[in-house]
């Protein structure tokens, strides 16, 4: 009922009278800071305020441009803001990747992830601009949506170095942090977690995890602890924290591990290296692009979570641990180049030209 109220505001925007505002509409309601596009809007929100701009997800009818975050309500939307002079920019939020959901059993491709990206196809030939995450969300989009070659951008995501920044009291301590979907990817970072408590240098290692369960992950997890019952009294599992409360847990770790591969631009990994704390990764995805030699990438087959690629990262986050003083400095040097400021005055200047 709420989206169709919402299309039918749209179209009476068509007809309401043209003026001049200082509201940027947005597809999406930010109605929590947490991760993903909210935490995107929370950044943007925040320099939008030293303009004198604000947000709106009402209506388009006085908005000076449109933000879409990942779909657009539909053709119909465009023909509007097109008749009304709304300058409509798109911000790629990832899309569902058959490299990724390829039907294995464990990440499937079904009807509703194919209308995600039969429309995201559509905004990509008609919005007015495009912003890509990364050089990786543009390359896979290209491959297999849409090759767009005209005005767009690569704004990697921003974060705020104020906020989250490092402090001198480290624990001997591991990283995992993420919104955990992935059975296999969460017990194989147990694993490589596992690993590293083999090496008598690291027997006082501690694992800690933040970040919310599925049913399935939470499930798995259990089952993983009491197989490794050993290990229990090594590894904290945080769940989910709020924005205040996350740095002041990421900075006590000395180094993360995210081991997905073809994540778009984790706002996860941006927080993490603003803490000063290094990352190990995958070469495949927009990941590498944020972490650069602020910590360690891993060369391997993408989407292959075996025990080949968790032996090959037990060793990055060994030699991580030994480089772990330099490898700090290089993770907040790395977060300062992308600072709320630096990324969000880029989405001011398209979303204010005209």
């Amino acid at each position: 009922m709420f989206l169709y109220l919402k299309k039918v505001l749209v179209f009476l925007s068509m007809y309401a009278p043209r003026v001049k505002s200082n509201v940027i509409y947005t597809n999406v309601i930010k109605r929590t800071n947490d991760t993903g596009p909210k935490r995107f809007l929370h950044n943007l929100e925040n320099v939008l305020k030293t303009r004198q701009y604000r947000f709106s997800s009402i209506s388009p009818a006085l908005a000076s441009s449109a933000l879409i975050i990942i779909n657009s309500p539909g053709d119909y939307f465009y023909r509007v803001c097109k008749r009304r002079g709304i300058k409509t920019v798109l911000r790629v939020d990832g899309f569902f990747s058959p490299e990724i959901f390829s039907n294995d059993g464990i990440r499937n491709m079904d009807l509703e992830k194919m209308l995600v990206n039969q429309r995201m196809q559509k905004d990509l030939l008609m919005a007015d601009w495009v912003v890509y995450q990364s050089n990786f969300s543009k390359s896979m989009a290209d491959k297999y949506l849409y090759d767009r070659k005209f005005k767009y951008s690569i704004i990697h995501n921003g974060v705020d170095t104020q906020h989250f920044c490092p402090s001198e009291n480290v624990d001997d301590a591991i990283l995992m942090l993420g919104a955990w979907r992935d059975v296999d990817l969460v017990t194989g970072s147990l694993s490589v977690f596992k690993l590293i408590k083999m090496q008598s240098e690291f027997s006082k290692t501690k694992l800690r995890i933040i970040g919310s369960f599925t049913d399935e992950v939470e499930t798995a997890v259990q089952c993983w602890l009491k197989e490794n019952e050993s290990l229990v009294p090594y590894i904290d599992v945080l769940g989910a924290l709020s924005f205040e409360e996350l740095p002041h847990e990421i900075k006590r770790n000395k180094v993360s591990m995210h081991l997905k591969f073809g994540d778009w631009c984790p706002n996860a990994v941006l927080e993490t290296l603003a803490c000063g704390v290094p990352v190990v990764c995958p070469t495949f995805g927009g990941t590498a692009e944020l972490v650069g030699k602020a910590g360690l990438l891993i060369d391997a087959p993408c989407f292959v979570y075996d025990e080949d690629y968790f032996s090959k990262c037990a060793d990055a986050l060994t030699t991580a641990l030994q480089r772990n003083k330099e490898l700090r400095l290089r993770a907040r040097e790395r977060a300062v180049q992308f600072d709320n400021e630096i990324v969000m005055k880029k989405y001011m200047d398209i979303l204010l030209s005209e």
